[in-house]
């Protein structure tokens, strides 16, 4: 059976402080990350989900822990990218 580099993937995270992505705000609190392709769900602690545009990488080597990548100022913190533990992937929100 030959499958997708990137088949869907369901991965966790968290947020220490709120952060935007597209134009949603995110809480602190743990995550879910659903990403299949082009498409990525977040969904919060109580299920509520939460699309956003997304690409995913590759990178070279495994993740040994979950690194949460965000962007902008104190004022204006973006969610730009989570690359899983234990995975080869990055997924980079736009």
């Amino acid at each position: 059976m030959v499958g997708s580099l990137f088949a869907a993937e369901t991965y966790k995270f968290q947020l220490s402080d709120k952060v935007m992505v597209g134009t949603t705000e995110l809480k602190p609190g743990k995550y879910l990350l659903e990403v299949d392709g082009a498409n990525a769900v977040l969904k919060d602690k109580s299920g509520k989900a939460i699309e956003a545009k997304a690409k995913v990488e590759q990178t070279p080597n495994k993740a040994n822990v979950t690194f949460v990548g965000i962007t902008g100022d104190a004022g204006a913190k973006k969610l730009g990218s989570v690359i899983p533990a234990g995975s080869q992937v990055r997924v980079v929100f736009e």
